[in-house]
């Protein structure tokens, strides 16, 4: 047995320089690793942040592009201070510095008052800096309708978006159009205050302390010059039938609070047919677009059109004239022509059964008058005069035959 013990041979360790190697080729392991993991979650972070600040810039610049849309006229350059009303530099909070006017509309709604856009620096809290884009303007209540559009000095500021950058380069308007704002917020607008594209650019937050850009843009026309463009883009040997839009006038027999499929909508949303046809806000001043386009669209109901000899549904000629000269389509259909201008004018065409049938398939806009539309037959003339609803957008889908004249049934856009 001691031979035996003796003659084993005891087990052999790691050499120092072994031993190094090992360390060195684990740590170069560890490293790497480690390297790789940062990497991807550094990716994973900027990804998510890119998305989020897409998703934000998209839905800011959705509600402007809304609200431009139902302008009545957009001003061309906003720096301009003899364009800002009194009543909006004293609102600002102290605490909100840097103030610069970017974008600047006038609505109907609000008796030309401007609604602003603009750039500021936001006190130190909730909004982030560099800079934050604010709208001063009338709030939105339950339905989407404005509060107090008529008295500016009740109109809040609000901050509509935060992390909005600084520095960088200004965009470049088209010849003709006129910018203003900053890198982070700058708007052009065309020459007619009709056209506005929209630049924000906002800041990323990355790992580490580290940040980057992410611009957004969009291009938006008043509702009006679109179906100006529309109504005038037709030779003179095209009729309105052959395209695939038109404008109508619709007054109180086709849509009114007593009609029992609007009735049926509006309870169906729990809101008021007078709020969901503008009924509650008729106006002389601006063709506001119904509450039911602007948050309700998507609704398919059949309509009344009228009776023969009191037609409720008329078509617009390509050209106005009316009793002093002629009159400005995009005017007209913005309502900004004066009550004045707008009786006698010619050749409103009241629509029978025929003229009704055309309309199928088409994407119509329809100026509704609170009341009836006075016809004149021999010469064909309308007083166009009186309080308004608004705009109205829908697709024709069907005709529905009638014992007068038929019904339409439409789908709300």
């Amino acid at each position: 047995m001691f031979k035996r013990q003796i003659c084993i041979k005891p087990i052999a360790g790691f050499t120092l320089t072994e031993l190094l190697v090992g360390g060195a080729i684990s740590f170069l392991l560890v490293t790497l690793s480690g390297y790789g993991l940062v990497s991807i979650l550094t990716t994973s972070t900027t990804t998510n942040a890119q998305n989020e600040r897409r998703v934000e810039l998209n839905r800011a610049g959705n509600f402007i592009a809304r609200e431009i849309r139902t302008a009545a006229k957009i001003i061309q350059d906003a720096s301009v201070t003899s364009e800002q009303p009194t009543a909006f530099l004293p609102g600002i909070s102290p605490s909100i510095s840097q103030v610069q006017p970017v974008l600047m509309l006038k609505m109907a709604q609000t008796s030309l008052v401007p609604i602003i856009y603009y750039l500021a620096t936001p006190p130190n809290g909730i909004w982030q800096g560099p800079k934050a884009i604010y709208r001063w303007g009338p709030a939105y209540d339950d339905q989407g309708t404005y509060i107090n559009p008529d008295a500016p000095t009740l109109w809040p500021h609000e901050p509509l978006i935060d992390l909005i950058e600084s520095d960088g380069s200004l965009p470049i308007c088209e010849t003709g159009w006129d910018g203003s704002g900053t890198p982070g917020f700058f708007a052009c607008v065309n020459a007619t205050g009709e056209i506005a594209k929209v630049y924000q650019t906002g800041r990323i937050n990355k790992v580490l302390d580290q940040t980057d850009a992410y611009r957004y843009s969009t291009t938006t026309a008043i509702r009006a010059l679109k179906i100006a463009q529309n109504s005038s883009g037709a030779s003179d040997s095209e009729s309105s039938s052959s395209s695939n839009s038109c404008i109508l006038l619709m007054d109180e027999d086709s849509i009114d609070n007593d009609i029992p499929s609007i009735e049926q909508a509006a309870q169906s949303k729990g809101i008021s047919v007078d709020a969901l046809i503008n009924k509650n806000n008729p106006t002389q001043q601006g063709n506001p677009a119904f509450l039911w386009n602007t948050s309700y669209s998507g609704d398919t109901v059949t309509i009344p059109t009228g009776q023969t000899g009191d037609e409720g549904v008329f078509s617009l000629p390509q050209i106005l004239n009316g009793k002093n000269g002629s009159l400005s389509f995009n005017d007209f259909l913005a309502g900004n022509e004066p009550q004045a201008d707008l009786d006698e004018v010619q050749n409103v065409q009241p629509l029978g059964n025929a003229q009704l049938n055309d309309l199928v398939g088409k994407s119509c806009t329809a100026i509704v008058y609170d009341s009836d539309i006075s016809i004149n037959v021999d010469p064909l003339q309308a007083n166009l005069q009186g309080a308004r609803l608004g705009q109205f957008n829908f697709t024709v889908q069907a005709v529905v035959l009638s014992s007068e004249l038929s019904n339409l049934t439409i789908r709300v856009d």
